[in-house]
C-alpha cells in the first residue's frame, strides 16, 4: 500500500499532516459541490485567488454543507500533547465548476470542464483538505490542460492561505446578513 505524508495548508494550527492513499484519484459525487446554494455561499463568503487562466473561490467546509457520506482523509497530529482528544480527520475537499456561456461554444465549455476536473482529480491528494473549491476560467482566457493544472494548484493554495489569514483558527466566516458587531 503506497501511503505518503504531506503537509496540509488549511490547518488551523501548524504541524498538521494528512495521510493520503495515492491510489484514490477518483472523482465521486461526494467530492463535488452540486447545490446552487453552496456555490453562492462559497463565492460570497469565501476567499479567492486568480491568475491569467482561472478564478478560484474557496471556503472551509461546515457541517451544513458536508454530506454524511463525505470521505475523510485520515490525519494525524504531530504535536500529540496538544491533541486534547480531538478528532483531526479532515473532510476531503470538494470541487464545483462553473463555465459561463461567455467562455465560448458548448464544445469549448466542455473542454474547460474536462481540464478542470482532470486537474483536480490528479492533484486532489496534494491540495489542502477540508475546503469547498469553486473554479471558473477567467474571461477571455486561452488555456491548455498544463496551464489549468498549474493554475489550479497555485491558486487553491493561495486562496487557502488568504482564507487562513482572514479567518484564523478554522472559525467560520462571519455571516454577511448577520447583526452588526460592536457595542
Amino acid at each position: 500500500m503506497d501511503r505518503t505524508v504531506r503537509p496540509r495548508l488549511p490547518a488551523s494550527t501548524s504541524g498538521e499532516f494528512a495521510v493520503v492513499d495515492d491510489r484514490s484519484e477518483s472523482f465521486p459525487r461526494s467530492r463535488r459541490v452540486r447545490r446552487g446554494v453552496d456555490f453562492t455561499d462559497i463565492i460570497r463568503r469565501g476567499a479567492f485567488a486568480t491568475d491569467e487562466v482561472l478564478v478560484i473561490n474557496v471556503r472551509r467546509q461546515t457541517e451544513v454543507n458536508v454530506v454524511a457520506s463525505q470521505p475523510y482523509i485520515a490525519s494525524e497530529r504531530i504535536d500529540a500533547a496538544d491533541s486534547g482528544g480531538r478528532d483531526w480527520r479532515l473532510p476531503a475537499s470538494r470541487l464545483g465548476i462553473t463555465v459561463p456561456k461567455k467562455t465560448g461554444s458548448a464544445p469549448v465549455r466542455n473542454r474547460w470542464k474536462r481540464w478542470i476536473r482532470e486537474a483536480f482529480r490528479t492533484q486532489q491528494s496534494e491540495l489542502p483538505c477540508g475546503l469547498d473549491i469553486i473554479v471558473r476560467p477567467k474571461r477571455d482566457a486561452l488555456g491548455s490542460f498544463q496551464e489549468v493544472s498549474r493554475s489550479l494548484a497555485k491558486n487553491v493554495r493561495r486562496a487557502a492561505a488568504r482564507l487562513e489569514r482572514e479567518q484564523p483558527g478554522g472559525r467560520p466566516a462571519p455571516r454577511a446578513d448577520g447583526p452588526p458587531s460592536g457595542g
